[in-house]
């Protein structure tokens, strides 16, 4: 059986989304779900099998949704990213605003109230654990629905998500608070359901503590948010579509076998990269080389020996590295500088192809003045960093694509 292990993170957990989209289209089947947070909010949905509804709710989703704050105040919210370390900080801010201590969260009351089954969610045949902690005893809460006594999965549900400037909730007399708290990915629970053989674990990049455990004995699928899935409160339609499109395309990669690291490549024969190499004109190599402070290779076998491990090393390749490792590591870092949109399928030939197309309209070439300035900047040694890097890999991307003048 294989369980699904959903991070929270609040706005980002849009990413959820994405990844249960390309989950339903590889026809990878999850018989249970654990979450945190938003993660436990998101996940009672997959086991209501409610698709739609939750792809309509993130697509219009919107603070007031949730809570009543005001705007200015939101937006300073906004801008201050919760840790778990910042805890006393937070409360004391939201004292400052609040004599009522809190945001009022009747509008997440009444959604949860709104989206949420109860029999639906104990009678599917996934199951379904969250996480939550009790700040009255400091213990955590880790409890699959049959746990959980019946009419009160709602609540759990409200108490796996309280962030600290919520106003404060009790169940059975008891204070609880965010699960991140405790464990915002709860692997852990997943292992205590039996018969749970492969876990498929999401990280989209949601702040909190993670309980360590042994994973020895299950096949484990790692789905990791490739980019930045943006802020916790950033509930904007855009960062929903952005997260939502990373998600389904992170996880077609890793079901796929596909290749990259923030794009999605289809596998291709490294023997293209090989011969490509070996027939570079001699013009395209002394571009090359100026471009990394070299003298230009008088053969085939020194461009292998000493130009390519020199990129290697600029782009941290591994050296058991292959060249195909080479040329994508090239071109997804020049294709990000250039704002390639990520969320395609690519061919290596069209990528490559795009990428050629942006440096003509960037105007980037291995011009002698741009790599003296490089030149310059690699022989100071080893740190190569942000932006200065990116122009290093424009230019030789520009050395090994483009028409040198």
């Amino acid at each position: 059986m294989n369980g699904l292990v959903l991070q929270g993170g609040g706005a980002k957990g849009a990413y959820h989304l994405g990844v249960w989209k390309a989950l339903r289209e590889v026809g990878e089947e999850i018989h249970a779900v654990t979450g945190t947070s938003i993660g436990a909010l998101n996940g009672v949905m997959i086991v209501q099998g409610a698709y739609r509804e939750l792809e309509d709710l993130w697509l219009d989703i919107r603070p007031e949704m949730l809570f009543d704050i005001d705007s200015k105040i939101y937006q300073q919210l906004m801008e201050m990213e919760l840790k778990p370390d910042m805890f006393n900080t937070y409360v004391e801010y939201i004292k400052g605003f609040f004599s009522r201590k809190g945001f009022d969260i009747t509008p997440l009351k009444k959604l949860i109230d709104e989206m949420v089954d109860e029999d639906r969610v104990r009678n599917s045949e996934v199951d379904f654990g969250l996480v939550a902690y009790n700040a009255s005893d400091l213990v955590p809460f880790e409890r699959f629905v049959k746990d959980i006594p019946e009419g009160e999965l709602k609540e759990y549900l409200l108490a796996s998500a309280h962030l600290p400037f919520f106003q404060m909730e009790k169940i059975q007399g008891k204070v609880f608070v965010d699960g991140a708290f405790h464990d915002n990915q709860p692997v852990r629970l997943m292992t205590r359901k039996k018969g749970i053989r492969k876990i498929i674990i999401v990280d989209n990049k949601g702040f909190g503590l993670k309980q360590k455990v042994d994973l020895r004995n299950y096949e484990v699928v790692r789905i990791n948010a490739s980019g930045d899935t943006g802020g916790t409160l950033d509930l904007t339609r855009e960062r929903a579509l952005e997260n939502i499109a990373m998600g389904y395309y992170d996880t077609l990669r890793v079901y796929r076998k596909l290749m990259g690291t923030r794009y999605v490549i289809r596998p291709f024969d490294e023997e293209e990269v090989i011969e490509y190499f070996l027939r570079l004109p001699r013009e395209r190599v002394e571009a090359l080389s100026r471009v990394l402070g070299k003298e230009p290779p008088v053969n085939q076998r020194q461009v292998f020996e000493g130009v390519l491990p020199e990129i290697a090393r600029l782009l941290k390749v591994a050296e058991e590295g292959s060249y195909a490792d080479l040329i994508l590591a090239l071109a997804e870092t020049a294709a990000r500088r250039l704002a390639i949109d990520p969320y395609r399928i690519y061919e290596i030939r069209e990528f490559l192809k795009l990428i050629k197309e942006a440096l003509e309209k960037d105007e980037h070439k291995a011009s002698k003045e741009n790599s003296r300035f490089i030149t310059k900047i690699l022989k100071q040694g080893n740190i190569v960093i942000g932006s200065v890097k990116d122009e290093v890999i424009l230019e030789i991307m520009a050395a090994l694509l483009m028409e040198v003048d």
